[in-house]
């Protein structure tokens, strides 16, 4: 997996939602969604960000692409970026950038056809989120666009998002844990629909199921945390916990359909 760095031109204006204080951006004249390194949430959320956004992408999910982009002192910097309290020059340094995505808005299910795409779609996004133990889905991080769905925004993995280190990973690396409810009942908003609808059910949950065991496997696993920059995180113990915890969570995906599958609103 090699990367690019590029060069982010402008900063223009603080999004206004999120505790990460996400900036819009431009990129090479596209727009893009900016964390910055130093921010409010630490540099942690950056990691569970480019972590997050290569297992979706091994899996197919459809999230937006990104881009490791340097801000410096020849980004143009609009003022009302320099006028947050959360932007300072500590923020020059390596971004997390994912594309913006136009004409975006809350996902409305209830909306779409019930179609054998959209239950396959569903039940990978809901075995993914209890993969990375996201317990953060919300109608600001699951968008439509043109009937189109969009995963964004999973800077709150991990469980314990940006607090996780070694202990408090190991610590959740549990039978008891792997069979917790907390996911499907933090989650409620969107899954309790998705159960609703009949869109997770035994067939297409065991092929989701299949499908992460065949894309996610410890190789490529280690391959995306050896890829983390060292500017964000170069503690190796860290690392290794987190490589664990998902290994943990990979060798128990059984464990999660059964939750979801058993689960009632």
């Amino acid at each position: 997996m090699f990367i690019i760095v590029k060069h982010v031109d402008i900063l223009y204006k603080p999004v206004g939602n999120g505790i990460t204080s996400p900036l819009y951006g431009s990129i090479d004249n596209e727009m893009y969604i900016i964390k910055t390194i130093n921010g409010p949430e630490g540099n942690i959320v950056l990691v569970n960000e480019f972590v997050c956004y290569h297992i979706a992408k091994l899996l197919n999910l459809p999230i937006p692409d990104i881009e490791l982009a340097l801000i410096d002192e020849t980004t143009n910097i609009n003022a009302e970026v320099w006028d947050t309290e959360d932007f300072s020059e500590k923020c020059f340094g390596l971004a997390f950038c994912s594309k913006y995505v136009k004409n975006a808005s809350p996902l409305e299910i209830s909306l779409f056809s019930i179609t054998e795409d959209l239950r396959i779609l569903i039940s990978n996004l809901v075995l993914f989120d209890h993969f990375i133990c996201n317990k953060d889905r919300n109608k600001g991080n699951l968008l439509t666009t043109n009937k189109s769905i969009c995963v964004i925004d999973h800077s709150h993995a991990f469980d314990i998002g940006s607090l996780w280190n070694s202990v408090e990973l190991r610590r959740r690396m549990t039978e008891e844990n792997c069979f917790s409810s907390d996911i499907m009942d933090k989650n409620f908003y969107y899954y309790e629909d998705f159960k609703d609808l009949g869109l997770l059910d035994m067939i297409y949950l065991n092929q989701a199921k299949d499908n992460l065991k065949e894309k996610i496997t410890e190789k490529n696993l280690r391959e995306i945390i050896d890829k983390i920059p060292k500017e964000w995180e170069s503690d190796i113990e860290k690392l290794n916990s987190l490589f664990d915890y998902l290994k943990f969570r990979l060798e128990n995906i059984d464990a999660f359909v059964s939750v979801i599958l058993s689960h009632l609103y």
